[in-house]
């Protein structure tokens, strides 16, 4: 909610008065939280593997995640986001370049992350989105890792709105599948 706040103030400050909204993972979240809160600002939503209330995945991984974040562990917690975030094919293309990326961050990097991952913990907008007036498309992947696709499809069916799923680009399908940005852009267009 302070995110959606914090976007809210920007938009403000820039003189936004009516915007399209995407919103990916924990974005998505807050995405709809704009568009409940301030629907006369949301002409139309794009949701990307996100979910609209806690479920068991979350629950599991984002608590593993915030194990090793809390224990300041920018490694493990960098070596199991990549394992949770992205497909397989994704990670063999990259392998090389993996433990090079495992190590960066800093202990203060996992503090500001804590903030951002316990925020998802206990997340239900569910009984809100009914509030969300513009139109939506949403989109997962069947092999999300780290939200599940269930929340993909329980927005879609609450709001009876366009949703496309894919299969087989695990959670990061808005960075691995080729052809997201086009389908994006027809919806805004």
């Amino acid at each position: 909610y302070d995110m959606a706040e914090d976007i809210i103030r920007c938009l403000k400050e820039l003189g936004v008065e009516r915007t399209c909204v995407y919103g990916v993972s924990q974005g998505g979240m807050i995405a709809q939280v704009l568009a409940i809160k301030y629907p006369q600002l949301v002409e139309k939503l794009v949701i990307c593997s996100s979910a609209c209330r806690e479920n068991e995945v979350l629950k599991k991984v984002i608590g593993r995640w915030i194990e090793l974040a809390s224990a300041g562990d920018v490694v493990g917690f960098n070596h199991q986001s990549f394992m949770d975030v992205y497909s397989p094919a994704f990670l063999e293309g990259v392998k090389d370049m993996l433990p090079q990326l495992e190590q960066m961050g800093t202990e203060e990097d996992c503090k500001r992350l804590l903030v951002e991952l316990n925020a998802c913990i206990g997340l239900d907008i569910y009984d809100q989105l009914e509030n969300i007036d513009c139109p939506v498309l949403v989109m997962g992947d069947e092999q999300d890792k780290v939200l599940g696709i269930e929340g993909t499809y329980e927005i879609a069916e609450a709001l009876g709105c366009d949703s496309y799923v894919y299969n087989g680009y695990s959670h990061a399908v808005y960075d691995e599948a080729p052809d997201i940005k086009n389908r994006v852009k027809q919806f805004l267009d």
